[in-house]
């Protein structure tokens, strides 16, 4: 039997917002089971992390490197807390985005 996965645990395994899964699943780029609640298939999840990769080594330049960092490597730290690595990187692209904004106004 195939493990199924809520859009919350997804969103938690991507490091995002339920809103992002939902628009995700409304651009057809996330495969689900409708109902309440929405259920998705570990296949279909995992079908959708190597789309994702296979996506991000075409990519080039600024979008390759804002990219990389929203894309889990590997499974999520545990409830415990964020690893190290996790929490660089996250706050070296905080940073980045700051600094994007700042040079647009």
């Amino acid at each position: 039997m195939e493990k199924l996965f809520t859009e919350a645990e997804v969103a938690e395994r991507l490091n995002c917002s339920v809103a992002r899964i939902r628009k995700l699943r409304a651009a057809g780029r996330l495969a689900y089971l409708p109902g309440r609640p929405v259920l998705i298939i570990e296949r279909d999840f995992t079908a959708f992390v190597e789309t994702e990769r296979q996506h991000l080594k075409t990519l080039t330049g600024k979008r390759r490197k804002r990219a990389k960092g929203l894309l889990p490597l590997e499974d999520p730290p545990s409830k415990g807390g964020v690893s190290p690595e996790f929490r660089g990187r996250w706050l070296a692209f905080k940073m980045q985005m700051l600094r994007e904004r700042q040079a647009k106004r």
